[in-house]
């Protein structure tokens, strides 16, 4: 993986196709550059086409090592390269300096066979490297379950048929769900990506790891996927969110095959400083209309590649353990009907507009989401149920031809969503700003063959434990380097009142505005009980709810004399919890 720079204090990782891509975008805008100036040239007798080549093209790489400089105005990048263009092309008008035209074809055909040759050698050794690290797993055990772990990113509870029965618009979960165990109350680790996934694969809380906002998963604690390689299992990844899911996140390791960063013309363009410049002007994207990551894999995407995969493995006598991220109910996701642009209009949003190149593309935060009316708020919430349901209609598509090809006869699924969302609640959108219930409730399915159907478990659960409970239903827990406990205990020996208090946790990161609870302070944590939860603020002030009268969490406890013991509770409880630091 590559970090070019920060973006807004967050890192700019691209592949490793970037060594590639990145020459190959660059010769590409070349190109279109030149076919610019000589149609100029022809449509403008007088003007010097040769000349103006030559100064096009020294201009170029001013822009493209311009731009990569982080705290470089883009303004006076553009001034700098305009004038050494504009010099380089006076001088080309001398006869010596002209013979340097005769350069530009053949200096292009080696560099587009330089990128040929760093494209394919890349391929070719990354497939050499997988296919040494599959030969040199260990035996598995006789009879050993595939693991299936299919990750809904963004996706609540809410707002699926498991949360809300009357929303009919997540048929396939609800009919998966009948076929096994249920989880009311799941609540995630951080209302964001990378620490939840972490989390998922080491067991432990996100304060006792490294994954944060601009730091990655270190290799301080095993991972569910180095365990199980180590047991003998083919492990893969499939994941579409390119922010946080990739391997420059640290989440890779222990999979012998993962499969992130799409080769795909978007990500060509965003390899290259020119590239990310044009997809990152908000003025451009307004006038053409589009305001998509310019590298965004759909859950379709997805899961083809993972199907494709699997496909190639049913020789193989050994399980597999399969990670697969949908990153389809994530920001940006668009009203129905959303279309048109300054140059060609047609039916639009107009307020919901799009800040550019927090990341490798577009994330579409609506400036002062707040300020919505009643109305918008619903088409915002209406988007981001349409997104939830394509996420649906693909795991849909994933599971029934797993089932087709008899896989899910011999398979452990889990399917939960790493996070919530807000869409209003407490006047607050998306999900890396608090840590009220609408961010960290999400779904969770657990089903095998082997396990009861039908069952739904009320108690509130953490996804920490989830890789305690693979290695349980596994039986390989025996030497796991996992905390936590299985979930399996609440359906085998139900758990009687609750026995869980869930952590959750969130650190200041993006966030700028101090009006966000996260705002307030650079950490902030919640307790969750079925009865209530509690949560501490940066700037140490606490909120309590209680979720059985009050499951909006409208009316904050913390001052009322009859909460005061359970907030000593608490209180006592989260010291205990934030004992083990790094």
């Amino acid at each position: 993986m590559v970090q070019l720079a920060l973006r807004s204090g967050v890192p700019v990782r691209l592949s490793a196709d970037y060594v590639w891509m990145a020459p190959a975008a660059d010769l590409l805008f070349a190109i279109v550059a030149l076919l610019a100036v000589v149609g100029l040239g022809r449509w403008r007798r007088a003007w010097g086409g040769s000349t103006a080549v030559l100064g096009v093209l020294a201009a170029l790489p001013i822009l493209s090592v311009g731009f990569h400089i982080e705290g470089l105005h883009k303004g006076a990048v553009l001034l700098l390269a305009a004038g050494i263009g504009s010099q380089v092309g006076r001088l080309a008008r001398y006869p010596r300096a002209r013979r340097l035209f005769g350069w530009v074809p053949p200096t292009a055909l080696i560099m587009a066979a330089l990128v040929v040759y760093l494209g394919v050698g890349m391929r070719r050794k990354l497939a050499g490297q997988e296919a040494a690290a599959a030969r040199a797993l260990p035996a598995a055990p006789a009879g050993a379950m595939n693991v299936l772990l299919l990750i809904l990113d963004t996706v609540r509870e809410p707002s699926t048929g498991l949360g809300n029965p009357a929303l009919h618009t997540t048929p396939a979960l609800d009919a998966f769900a009948t076929g096994g165990v249920v989880f009311e109350r799941a609540i995630a680790p951080a209302p964001w990506t990378l620490p939840s996934h972490a989390s998922f694969f080491t067991g432990r809380w996100p304060h006792e790891l490294s994954a944060g906002w601009t730091t990655p998963l270190d290799a301080r604690y095993p991972t569910l996927a180095e365990y199980l390689a180590q047991k003998g299992y083919l492990t893969a990844g499939f994941v579409g969110n390119l922010e946080f899911a990739t391997r420059a996140s640290g989440l890779g390791r222990g999979f012998v095959h993962y499969d992130d960063y799409p080769a795909s013309f978007g990500q060509m363009v965003l390899s290259s400083s020119i590239g990310r410049a044009l997809t990152g002007a908000t003025w451009l994207r307004r006038i053409v209309g589009y305001h998509e990551l310019p590298n965004r894999r759909s859950a379709a995407g997805v899961t083809d590649a993972f199907l494709a995969w699997q496909a190639e493995q049913r020789g193989e006598a050994r399980p597999f353990f399969a990670f697969v991220n949908f990153f389809e109910a994530h920001e940006p996701y668009f009203p129905a009907g959303r279309s048109g642009s300054i140059l060609w209009p047609g039916p639009r949003w107009t307020r919901y507009e799009h800040v550019v190149g927090l990341f490798t593309g577009a994330n579409a935060w609506v400036a002062e989401k707040w300020t919505l009316t009643p109305d918008e708020v619903e088409i915002h919430a209406g988007a981001y149920q349409r997104a939830v349901s394509e996420a649906d209609t693909q795991a849909g598509r994933l599971l029934a031809e797993l089932a087709r090809r008899g896989v899910l006869d011999n398979t452990l699924v889990i399917i939960a969503g790493d996070h919530g969302e807000q869409l209003g609640e407490h006047h607050l959108f998306e999900h890396i700003n608090s840590l009220y219930l609408p961010a960290l409730n999400v779904p969770l399915i657990v089903a095998s063959p082997r396990l009861p159907k039908g069952v739904r478990v009320a108690e509130t659960v953490s996804l920490r434990d989830l890789p305690a409970t693979v290695v349980d239903l596994l039986g390989v827990s025996a030497g796991a380097p996992f905390p936590g406990r299985s979930l399996a205990g609440h359906w085998a020996t139900p758990v009687v009142g609750g026995a869980d208090t869930v952590l959750s946790e969130l650190s200041r990161g993006l966030v700028r505005q101090g009006w966000y609870p996260i705002g307030r302070g650079s950490a902030m944590f919640s307790l969750t009980t079925p009865e209530h939860q509690y949560i501490r603020n940066g700037d140490n002030s606490e909120e309590l709810y209680d979720l059985r009268q009050d499951p909006g969490e409208t009316k904050d406890l913390s001052r009322d004399p009859a909460g005061a013991a359970l907030l000593s509770r608490f209180r006592t409880v989260l010291s205990r919890v934030l004992e083990v630091r790094q």
